[in-house]
């Protein structure tokens, strides 16, 4: 079955509801505010609110470009903003636009680990990675570079600032 309820330490409860199709239509929480969710034929959601607008969205899906491959899913909000997400087959965002038009691109590897990220005006931050798939370091646009090593758990030891600075830990 679907979880319907949950219950925190103070007893007040989480009620979760769902269509039919086992598909979430809403939850209330524990000050009994309700949001609700509304899907299409393909089960995507293309509405969700809360009580008195809260929340607010509308989305819309955008075919498959046949040249790029990639889909845009515009999102409006409740003051009427649009932001526009451009996705790719695997659905990681490949481009987001703002409701002013200023579009940041992004640029992941086939482990759907954050390679780049250039923002509207053209400025690139990059994302390096160790053997073993850990984030080793963040080269922002000027050149300056955060860095961190790790010890043979694989949690973080060592972490350098861009300014130069060291913090060194010790974990488990």
């Amino acid at each position: 079955g679907d979880l319907t309820e949950v219950i925190n330490s103070s007893g007040l409860p989480l009620r979760f509801g769902y269509d039919e199709r086992g598909r979430i239509t809403s939850w209330t929480d524990r000050n009994e505010s309700r949001y609700s969710y509304t899907y299409d034929a393909e089960d995507r959601c293309v509405f969700q609110s809360g009580d008195e607008g809260h929340l607010q969205l509308s989305l819309e899906y955008g075919e498959r470009d046949p040249a790029t491959g990639l889909r845009v899913t515009s999102v409006t909000n409740a003051l009427g903003h649009t932001s526009h997400y451009t996705v790719d087959d695997a659905l990681h965002v490949v481009a987001e636009t703002d409701p002013r038009g200023a579009t940041t691109h992004s640029r992941r590897d086939r482990y759907n680990r954050l390679l780049s990220l250039t923002d509207p005006l053209g400025r690139s931050t990059e994302c390096r990675y160790d053997d073993e798939g850990r984030l080793a370091s963040v080269i922002r646009p000027d050149g300056r570079a955060t860095a961190a090593s790790y010890n043979e758990h694989g949690r973080p030891e060592t972490l350098t600032g861009p300014d130069g600075s060291t913090w060194h830990q010790s974990l488990l």
